[in-house]
């Protein structure tokens, strides 16, 4: 229980509007990876899903779900609730050029222990990338 409210306290130092889009501004621009976003009324089957492409899933106009390879290369969907009612769950947005702005970041906790954001398309890595998140300590 620590080390969540020491996570919890770590992504309170980003306001969410000022603070973590100047970091993005200060990084190296990668390249766009997820150029569009596609909005589906149904999951598509893990099979389905391209490399590249970022699905939005909304039932009855209401957000449920975003899908989209790992964008390490490893070919693993990651799907992410956008339920509030769910915990943990993301939000996702558009950029000034729609494309997905994800929050908050991704750390997988299996398979290739990725780490990272999507802001406008580009995957920012993490330098934690690999370490388990489990395994990993905080210092706010």
């Amino acid at each position: 229980m620590l080390r969540f409210k020491q996570l919890l306290e770590w992504l309170k130092y980003f306001d969410r509007d000022e603070d973590l889009n100047s970091w993005f501004k200060d990084q190296p621009l990668p390249p766009v990876l997820f150029s569009t976003i596609q909005t589906v009324g149904k999951p598509p089957r893990i099979e389905e899903v391209k490399e590249r492409a970022l699905y939005f899933v909304s039932v009855q106009d209401k957000p449920k779900w975003v899908l989209f390879q790992c964008p390490c290369g490893c070919h693993d969907v990651i799907t992410l609730s956008l339920q509030k009612t769910h915990r943990p769950h993301w939000s996702l947005s558009k950029s000034e050029q729609n494309r997905a702005i994800l929050y908050p970041s991704v750390w997988r906790d299996t398979g290739c222990l990725s780490h990272f954001w999507i802001h406008d398309g580009r995957v920012y890595w993490c330098h934690d990338t690999g370490i388990s998140p489990f395994k990993r300590s905080f210092s706010v």
